[in-house]
């Protein structure tokens, strides 16, 4: 079996399915020369033996394989599907899905995901392409809701093999992707972008230095932020609102803007901070971590797609016997 990377599985597994991959646009008008090309059929010629492949306790059939195939150039409109090597990927998930949903005692959640996606497949699809797509790929809705649940099942086994402790653990490493913050600042900028994407200077940094301690000095006297930020900032971004901003992910920030959030208290003005940008006078108005509870779900499948990823690398290929490819 060829060595391949996480990135590479990403590409052709439909382990973690996305919406993403449907690039038609749905109408009911159109005609069959307008579907001409939607989908790619499998070319059966390239398989003349009754087994495919051998794993450990299991084979798999060419008319199985064709099948599953032709699905995947249902649900990836844009993938190579007969290319030899994005076929053999697919055989290989095919495999990893065959070895590993026999461990899943219940197969209710994966029903119901599957169930779920396909009423999505119809709000993408009109009927007249799903029509054209089981005619053109000689597959059927069963055949469809067949290939789901069996992907489901399969992240379901890895959903099930993430525990507790590493989804908390998950939770606190990523905490800064998962912080929000309203701020109000003042940028005083010592260099900016033109419009043909260069980089000319403002003014110096002892100039904006000078000024950005003046404001702040001001500010200290009780002047408002927000008169100021409207009057003196040069944050295009914010003039508008005054200075502010509204529930920004702090790990979009630069590295001195995000520490001074997370170091002020709120409502505190902080002495000027120096980025890349030029000078910055800060208050922060609310910082908020998303709670675990809302993100335990996308978490559980980050992590369970880790551990897929592992198994199809580092596991998958003992157990593979032989492929006729």
């Amino acid at each position: 079996m060829n060595k391949v990377n996480k990135q590479m599985i990403g590409i052709v597994l439909t382990f973690l399915l996305s919406l993403m991959f449907l690039s038609a646009c749905s109408s009911e008008n159109q005609d069959n020369d307008e579907l001409d090309g939607l989908f790619s059929q499998v070319d059966a010629s390239n398989f003349d033996k009754d087994i495919i492949a051998e794993f450990e306790d299991g084979k798999i059939t060419d008319e199985e394989f064709i099948t599953f195939l032709s699905v995947q150039a249902f649900l990836y409109p844009d993938i190579p599907i007969n290319e030899p090597d994005v076929q053999r990927q697919i055989l290989e998930e095919l495999i990893l899905e065959k070895t590993v949903s026999p461990l899943v005692k219940e197969t209710d959640w994966a029903e119901k995901q599957a169930e779920i996606l396909l009423d999505e497949l119809k709000s993408y699809y009109s009927e007249k392409e799903l029509d054209y797509a089981y005619e053109t790929l000689d597959i059927t809705k069963e055949d469809i809701k067949e290939t789901l649940v069996s992907m489901f099942t399969a992240k379901a086994h890895f959903r099930d093999q993430v525990s507790e402790d590493e989804k908390l653990e998950y939770y606190e490493e990523k905490s800064d992707e998962l912080t929000i913050a309203s701020f109000t600042h003042i940028l005083v900028m010592t260099e900016d972008i033109t419009s043909n994407g260069k980089i000319e200077e403002v003014r110096s940094e002892e100039k904006a230095l000078k000024k950005a301690d003046d404001l702040y000095d001001q500010l200290q006297d009780g002047a408002d932020i927000n008169e100021l930020a409207a009057s003196y900032t040069d944050d295009t971004g914010s003039v508008d609102t005054d200075g502010y901003y509204e529930d920004v992910y702090i790990s979009d920030l630069v590295p001195e803007f995000r520490d001074a959030i997370l170091e002020q208290e709120i409502g505190e003005i902080g002495e000027p901070v120096k980025t890349e940008y030029g000078y910055h006078i800060l208050r922060v108005e609310d910082i908020e971590v998303t709670p675990f509870e809302e993100v335990i779900e996308l978490i559980t499948d980050e992590l369970a797609y880790n551990k897929y990823a592992d198994y199809f690398i580092d596991t998958l290929p003992d157990l593979i016997e032989e492929i006729n490819l």
